[in-house]
């Protein structure tokens, strides 16, 4: 117990110290990565399949409500676009209601001035 077998180094502390050079080197390839984690981020969309399941008195299901959300980020913001309902389409007025909230959202960010984005973004921030 405790013992150091003949031929193995005892390390205590195995934190790399980095030279100035290592670091200035290190920086901008970080920063490198911080944009390009941030333009996959902006790319990305998923399809989220949302259930919620009615219980009647004796934990049976009663009813199910389905819902099917295309969600990707616009202008910083998380936005999602219905697609589906109970494993059905939308119909032709509830698509072109959704596509209406998107594009005004997306109006709205678009034409934001950098004022309004930094404090919408403080507001965010403080309430999350």
């Amino acid at each position: 117990m405790g013992r150091i077998r003949p031929g193995r180094r005892a390390c205590r502390n195995s934190a790399q110290t980095l030279s100035e050079d290592q670091i200035r080197n290190l920086i901008p390839q970080t920063a490198a990565n911080d944009m390009e984690t941030n333009k996959r981020q902006r790319d990305y969309t998923y399809i989220q399949r949302e259930e919620q399941h009615k219980l009647d008195g004796n934990g049976q299901v009663k009813s199910t409500k389905q819902k099917l959300p295309r969600s990707w980020n616009s202008y910083g913001e998380q936005v999602e676009r219905l697609i589906a309902k109970d494993d059905k389409p939308l119909s032709e007025k509830k698509a072109k209601k959704e596509e209406e909230k998107i594009q005004k959202i997306i109006e709205k960010r678009k034409n934001e001035s950098d004022e309004g984005r930094k404090k919408r973004e403080k507001k965010e921030e403080k309430g999350a």
